[in-house]
């Protein structure tokens, strides 16, 4: 029977820096892994404390697994796992390039998967095409081996593409790569991040104008299965990381605010603690929203997914500083805003057009 939990907490996991791939837009590019088991030791007893603080509390726990690629320090990952599965509030996650089928057809054949197949969601980053070929160096074909698998397997998995400023004149030809790939799996939704290393408007007309002609694909698309290929088009809240009980372990066992912040030139300032001389239930950033930012509330974006790290202001430094500023940051990166502005104008224009018949 499934619960209706009081509350949920997230925990991000750095289990490596290493990665196989070299994409382009990839903000952790150059950083070298500083994990060692002796460290991946120490987080793991943190983690099991954690669960044990958790148990009887009616919560949920997402455990979520980052890199680098996740899947390149098996090792620690199905530790993680293995000493956590019995506890049943713990759901898992991981972001991975899905390159490494050997290793998940491995994880399938563990012991404890069974138990846990139900409890995991996986996705794999796939940004269509041409893009992905242009950003990522390999073709989706590669990928599509371990899609299969993880499917046929009861995982539940589903695609994350990143799009870049500079390729937004190729966004027809990405969604109709995606349109493609539902004839197959329909189930996915064309599901982008713009690119959080790249925030330059000269590329707004080319967003503009590719966004003209994708309305008209979205309008027979969704007249023909009642609902957007593109997952922004869809009716639901701006993403927000405010008001969500998280932290991130990085793999060096210092403890964030978020899986973004290690890679910050700063990053110093959103320390929370670490794995040595901190007990994890108690580094919970809670952040109850009680003020609200004017400008967001009343803004014409219909989806937003900027994100607050990137934006708080540079004389902070401390982490409590960084805790005030966190409701009020969202506003301040005005130029990607200008990208989610625009977006909610053609998305009204597509729901208006929908509404007509």
């Amino acid at each position: 029977m499934k619960k209706n939990w009081i509350k949920r907490y997230f925990v991000e996991i750095t289990v490596t820096n290493s990665c196989n791939c070299n994409c382009k837009y990839c903000f952790e590019t150059n950083h070298c892994d500083t994990s060692n088991k002796k460290e991946e030791q120490l987080q793991l007893k943190k983690i099991i404390e954690l669960c044990e603080n958790l148990k009887d509390k009616d919560t949920q726990l997402n455990l979520t697994f980052w890199g680098g690629e996740p899947m390149m320090n098996t090792n620690f990952l199905f530790l993680i796992i293995e000493n956590t599965y019995k506890y049943d509030f713990i759901y898992y996650q991981m972001y991975t390039n899905g390159t490494l089928y050997e290793n998940f057809n491995k994880m399938i054949q563990q012991s404890w998967f069974i138990f846990i197949k139900d409890r995991f969601h996986i996705q794999i980053s796939y940004d269509g095409e041409p893009h992905n070929s242009l950003m990522r160096g390999y073709d989706g074909e590669k990928i599509f081996k371990t899609f299969d698998l993880l499917l046929e397997s009861g995982i539940k998995s589903d695609l994350k593409a990143t799009l870049s400023l500079d390729k937004l004149k190729l966004l027809p030809e990405i969604w109709m790569s995606y349109y493609n790939l539902f004839k197959k799996y329909d189930f996915i939704s064309y599901s982008p991040t713009l690119d959080t290393t790249n925030n330059n408007i000269e590329y707004l007309n080319d967003w503009e104008t590719s966004l003209k002609e994708i309305i008209t694909y979205e309008l027979n698309f969704l007249k023909k299965y009642q609902r957007p290929l593109w997952y922004w088009f869809r009716e639901h809240e701006k993403i927000s990381c405010l008001n969500s009980n998280r932290f991130h372990i990085h793999n060096d066992g210092n403890i964030y605010l978020c899986h973004g912040c290690p890679y910050l030139k700063n990053n110093e300032k959103f320390i929370l603690g670490n794995t040595q001389n901190n007990n994890l239930i108690d580094l919970f950033f809670e952040n109850d929203e009680t003020e609200k930012n004017v400008e967001c509330e009343n803004c014409d974006a219909t989806y937003c997914s900027v994100c607050h790290i990137n934006n708080i202001d540079k004389n902070v430094k401390t982490i409590t500083e960084v805790s005030n500023e966190w409701v009020k940051c969202r506003h301040l990166d005005k130029n990607k805003c200008k990208y989610y502005k625009i977006f909610g104008k053609y998305s009204r224009i597509l729901k208006t057009a929908f509404r007509k018949g």
